[in-house]
């Protein structure tokens, strides 16, 4: 996996890779406890994954993503944006 600068991974989170590839997070990411991504995935900068969400497929820049399996429930603006 590729984990972007200061992106905040909590415990018992599952980054995992399957045949085709591994995940690929963005700046700035926010993974919730208990959280699973896997496969060749791409999050974007500023990506909001909730507690428990199993993420299998890629998601853009300023997500917030909850359930399983993982769906846009918001989008907020990325840090870079706000001043």
């Amino acid at each position: 996996a590729r984990v972007g600068a200061d992106a905040r991974v909590h415990p018992s989170t599952s980054i995992g890779q399957d045949a085709d590839g591994a995940p690929t997070l963005g700046d700035g990411c926010y993974i919730g406890p208990g959280a699973k991504l896997v496969g060749p995935i791409e999050l974007g900068s500023h990506v909001i994954v909730g507690a428990n969400a199993v993420v299998t497929r890629s998601f853009a820049d300023g997500a917030v993503l909850a359930g399983v399996p993982a769906r846009e429930i918001a989008h907020r603006e990325s840090r870079a944006d706000v001043h």
